[in-house]
C-alpha cells in the first residue's frame, strides 16, 4: 500500500513466489484494500484451467471494460477507440494497452490519485511467447500516466524473470515472496491455523473447546510442516474440516515427515495423504481406475465443467462421479449433487502439478500421465461427438442465417449442452497434447479419420452456432500437426 501511494516509486510491482506461498491471497487483499480506498481500477485473476482467463490477449480489453464500468468519462474514450479500430480485440498487446487504457486515462484521470490495476498469476497463461509480448507492452507507455500502479503476481518462471531483468527493470520493483524470512511467514501461518482451527472446532461443537485450543505445540508442528507454504496450512485445515474425527486428522498431519525443500515436499506429503485416503475405500480395481480417470480429466480440462457435463463426457452418472470423489473435498471445489450448474474444479494449481508428476506423486495407482490422459480425454470427446452431432442439430429452418433465428439461444440450450460444446471447442487442444506413439495413438488415428469423414461439417455447424468459427481452422491445423509428427504405422489411413 505504501508503494501504491509513492508517487516517485516504480509503477510496476512484481510479487513473485513459488506455488502455494500466498500470492493470490495477497493480490485479493490488496484489491480489497485499494477498492475500499477508491483506488482500484481493475483486476484480472488468471487461471490455467479457464480458456478466457489464460489468454493474455483478453487481459487489456477486460481491464478496460472494468475501468469503463466505474468511470463514465473513461468509458466514452474507450467507445471512441473501438469505433476508430473495431478489431482492437485482436491487436497486439502494446496497441491494446495504449488505445484502451493509457490514452483514455490520459484524457480523463487526475494525476492526484493513483489508479491500481492487479494482474494475478500471470504464469497461468499458457503461451510463454505471448506472456513475453504482453509484458513488453508496458515500457513504452507507462510514463504517459504516472499515477498508474500495476501489481503483477506470478511464479518466477522464465518469461517473467527475463522481462523484469531487461525491459521492465527500470520501471518495476520486485519482491520475492519465498525469500521472506521464515519467522515472518511462520508467524502469519500460526495466526491463520489458530483462527481457522478454532472456527472448525466451534462448527463441529467440540465440547472441550477452551482458550488453549488448538494446543500451541500442535500449531507449532503444523507450522513447521508448512515450511512457509500457506497452501499447506489451508489444505490441512480443509482436511480437518471434512474429517470424521478432526482431532485424529490433525495428529496424522502433524506426524507427516518433515522436509525443508522449500516446503514443496511438505505439500507433496499432504497431497499424497489426501489421495491415498481417497482411494483406500475402493477394493475394486475398476473403482480405482475410474477415480484416476475422473481426476485426470478434471485436472487437464481446458475449461472447468459442471458435475453434470463432466459426467456426460465420461459417460457416467453424476451420482457415481460424486461418490468416487467424495473424499477429495480438501483439494476439489465440489458442487452439491442437486446443483446442476455448479462447477467442479481443483482448488489450487499445485495439486495438478503434483498429480501429474511421478517424481512427486509416488503412488502409481493414482498418478496421471499427461500425454496418456489427454489421449483418453480426446477419445472420450470423439465418442461424445459421434453420439450427439448430427445435421441441423438445432432444427432451424433451411436458408436462415444464425442472426435471423429469433429463438437461437433457447435452441442452443436445448440441443447443445455444455458437454457437447466442450467437445466441439477443445478436442483439438487435447489431441495436440496426446500421446503420439502408443496404442492410444493408434486408436486416436482411427477416431480422427472417422470424425473427418463422417462429422466434420456437423462440427463446423455447431461451432458456427456457438460463435466459435475461429476455432475451426486452428483445430484442423493442430490435428494435422499432431498426425504429421507421429511415427508411421500400417494402420494409418488418414488422408
Amino acid at each position: 500500500m505504501a508503494w501504491i501511494h509513492d508517487k516517485a516509486g516504480p509503477q510496476i510491482y512484481w510479487l513473485n513466489g513459488l506455488a502455494g506461498t500466498g500470492k493470490s491471497t495477497i493480490a485479493k487483499s490488496v484489491a480489497r484494500l485499494a477498492a475500499t480506498d477508491g483506488l482500484l481500477g481493475a483486476s484480472f485473476f488468471c487461471r490455467r484451467d479457464e480458456v478466457e482467463r489464460s489468454d493474455t490477449s483478453l487481459i487489456f480489453p477486460t481491464l478496460a471494460l472494468q475501468l469503463s464500468d466505474t468511470k463514465p468519462l473513461f468509458r466514452a474514450e474507450v467507445f471512441t477507440a473501438i469505433k476508430e479500430r473495431p478489431n482492437i480485440g485482436y491487436a497486439l498487446p502494446s496497441d491494446q494497452l495504449q488505445k484502451l487504457i493509457i490514452r483514455p486515462l490520459q484524457k480523463t484521470h487526475s494525476a492526484a490519485q493513483p489508479v491500481v490495476i492487479i494482474i494475478d498469476a500471470l504464469d497461468e497463461c499458457k503461451v510463454d511467447d505471448k506472456i513475453c509480448q504482453f509484458l513488453s507492452a508496458f515500457p513504452p507507455h507507462l510514463s504517459s500516466v504516472k499515477s498508474l500502479k500495476i501489481l503483477i503476481t506470478s511464479r518466477p518462471e522464465c518469461p517473467m524473470r527475463l522481462a523484469f531483468r531487461t525491459s521492465l527493470n527500470q520501471s518495476s520493483r520486485t519482491y520475492i515472496l519465498h525469500d521472506v524470512h521464515r519467522s515472518a511467514t511462520d508467524g502469519d501461518i500460526k495466526r491463520y491455523l489458530k483462527v481457522r482451527l478454532q472456527e472448525i472446532a466451534k462448527r463441529r461443537s467440540f465440547q472441550d473447546l477452551s482458550e488453549i485450543w488448538p494446543p500451541e505445540r500442535l500449531v507449532e508442528k503444523l507450522t513447521s510442516k508448512a515450511a512457509g507454504l500457506f497452501i499447506f496450512a489451508s489444505t490441512a485445515c480443509e482436511i480437518v474440516n471434512y474429517a470424521g474425527d478432526f482431532q485424529d486428522a490433525l495428529q496424522e498431519i502433524a506426524a507427516l515427515p518433515t522436509n525443508e525443500d522449500e516446503g514443496r515436499q511438505g505439500i507433496d506429503q499432504l497431497y499424497l495423504k489426501i489421495v491415498e485416503s481417497a482411494i483406500s475405500p475402493f477394493s475394486r480395481h475398476k473403482d480405482l481406475d475410474d477415480l484416476r480417470s475422473i481426476l485426470g480429466t478434471i485436472i487437464f480440462l481446458q475449461n472447468p465443467l459442471s458435475l453434470t457435463d463432466l459426467s456426460r463426457l465420461l459417460f457416467r452418472e453424476p451420482r457415481t462421479v460424486a461418490s468416487l470423489l467424495r473424499n477429495l473435498h480438501s483439494v476439489l471445489a465440489m458442487p452439491r449433487l442437486d446443483d446442476k450448474d455448479g462447477i467442479l474444479r481443483i482448488i489450487h494449481a499445485s495439486f495438478r502439478d503434483f498429480l501429474s508428476n511421478p517424481v512427486r506423486c509416488t503412488n502409481p495407482r493414482i498418478c496421471v500421465h499427461p500425454a496418456t490422459h489427454h489421449a483418453i480425454i480426446t477419445m472420450s470427446l470423439f465418442s461424445h461427438m459421434k453420439q450427439k452431432l448430427k445435421r441441423n442439430i438445432c432444427d432451424i429452418d433451411h436458408f436462415k442465417l444464425n442472426r435471423e433465428v429469433e429463438d437461437l439461444g433457447e435452441r442452443k440450450r436445448k440441443y447443445i449442452d455444455g458437454s457437447l460444446a466442450y467437445a466441439c471447442r477443445y478436442w483439438a487442444d487435447h489431441l495436440e497434447c496426446a500421446s503420439k506413439e502408443d496404442q492410444h495413438a493408434i486408436q486416436l488415428v482411427g477416431a480422427l479419420d472417422e470424425f473427418m469423414r463422417m462429422r466434420l461439417l456437423y462440427w463446423i455447424e455447431v461451432l458456427s452456432l456457438l460463435g466459435n468459427m475461429s476455432i475451426a481452422v486452428d483445430g484442423l491445423r493442430k490435428a494435422k500437426l499432431w498426425f504429421s509428427v507421429r511415427p508411421l504405422h500400417h494402420s494409418d489411413n488418414l488422408s
